[in-house]
């Protein structure tokens, strides 16, 4: 699972729903949760949490996108498998992966050191409690 450790810098909460916005780095990043309260207040530290299945790149994107987390990155890495690839990226100060097709990673022509956007959908972003070692 990747992590991104960050700042609560504000919290949307209706009907038990509550959209978190994190600071992770230079970037901000929204997390949903579900629950009668906000797991989390304004300044606190958290760790968001997703799986590497759960990023989508793009390259050159351009334009508007229902998707709230959308990260620039430079690929560090590509691991072609049979049927996946594994996806190292940088961003900024901050590493994670991304877990693609080998047919999308040889059609981007991913390669290291280029330009992606990393996509992950709100609901993908978890909220893990009590830091990087839990």
């Amino acid at each position: 699972m990747n992590r991104l450790p960050g700042f609560v810098t504000g919290v949307h909460s209706a009907d038990g729903i509550h959209l978190l916005q994190v600071s992770v780095g230079e970037h901000h990043c929204t997390t949903l949760t579900l629950g009668d309260a906000a797991p989390a207040g304004v300044g606190q530290q958290v760790v968001l949490g997703f799986r590497e299945l759960d990023v989508a790149l793009a390259c050159d994107f351009v334009g508007d996108i229902s998707i709230r987390n959308i990260l620039p990155c430079r690929v560090t890495e590509v691991t072609l498998g049979a049927l996946l690839a594994r996806v190292a990226l940088r961003c900024g100060q901050l590493r994670f992966h991304a877990l693609i097709t080998r047919q999308s990673a040889l059609r981007l022509q991913l390669a290291p050191d280029m330009a992606v956007s990393a996509l992950i959908k709100s609901h993908a972003m978890l909220l893990l409690q009590g830091g990087a070692d839990d």
